[in-house]
């Protein structure tokens, strides 16, 4: 077991399991019920109103500097005043230089859980949740950062996406989204020195989601009981989470329309992938595919 640190950060890109892991995280740091209402790390890097409830400021009243620059502060003031950890959930990619994004580096202890997802089954899940096609899904993917904050002010992605962008403004995520090409947010994370990470593959969880839990909490130096790790992995389980939001809706989900838990399986994307599209995403991130044993096929 690691060193606790203060903050841990659930990094991925869109779409790659950080939902469920955090959904198996709030089971181990509570009775070992999970509710989709209630899951930790709400709070992400672009959400302006952590200032509001961390500060009493209200982010409306800021620009994007003043906002990478409290955002920090109230992540900090957050870490300070809580027995534990704080779980805070990502998708931009490691930013070290606060001056350059949000900054993911923090006044006090960090340390990050990475989950990663096969390219291929990413792009259905990703085209699913934005409503467009597989290739302008693709195509996302394969932007780099500047080209995806572009893309917010510039249209240069199509109507949905920037309508997306728009959903995604009025939940409070006010400040510029920095996924950057889904290559360069795994890289980013993984090639990294500041802050110790825990790599997740969401095929690996799949195949044994306690053995997994078991690995992440002991690395991020979180105790838990057997028993406690058996009760989250049963209520964190894609049925148990699908009834929920169907019964009850989820905040996370873009739209009403359009369910957040789609398939879930690691192999679907076989049989929903277009041709063309796979050449696409094999060709632009073979390179870190192979890296983590996503062999092209």
């Amino acid at each position: 077991m690691t060193s606790p640190a203060t903050t841990v950060w659930c990094a991925s890109y869109p779409k790659s399991g950080n939902t469920w892991m955090r959904a198996l995280l709030a089971g181990v740091t509570g009775d070992g019920e999970v509710k989709l209402s209630h899951l930790v790390g709400g709070s992400g890097t672009a959400d302006q109103t952590f200032i509001l409830e961390e500060l009493g400021v209200n982010p409306s009243c800021l620009d994007d500097a003043d906002s990478f620059a409290l955002m920090r502060e109230s992540a900090a003031s957050a870490a300070v005043r809580t027995d534990g950890l704080i779980f805070r959930k990502t998708h931009e990619r490691f930013i070290k230089d606060p001056d350059a994004g949000q900054g993911h580096l923090l006044s006090t202890p960090v340390r990050a859980i990475y989950i990663t997802r096969d390219p291929r089954a990413v792009v259905p899940s990703l085209a699913w949740h934005l409503s467009v096609s597989q290739a302008e899904a693709a195509r996302i993917m394969g932007t780099k950062p500047e080209g995806l904050l572009e893309s917010q002010v510039g249209g240069m992605l199509g109507e949905d996406v920037r309508a997306l962008m728009g959903r995604y403004l009025l939940r409070g995520a006010r400040v510029p989204l920095d996924w950057g090409s889904w290559s360069e947010n795994v890289n980013s994370w993984l090639d990294q020195t500041e802050v110790p990470v825990t790599l997740v593959r969401y095929e690996d969880l799949v195949a044994d989601p306690r053995a997994e839990l078991e690995r992440v909490v002991d690395e991020i130096g979180l105790p838990v009981e057997e028993p406690l790790l058996a009760r989250a992995v049963e209520s964190s389980s894609f049925e148990s989470l699908s009834v929920q939001e169907m019964l009850a809706g989820f905040q996370e989900a873009v739209s009403p329309d359009r369910p957040f838990f789609r398939r879930g399986e690691p192999g679907a994307w076989r049989e929903e992938l277009e041709p063309a599209v796979q050449e696409t995403v094999c060709r632009e991130h073979g390179p870190t595919m192979a890296r983590l044993g996503y062999a092209p096929e």
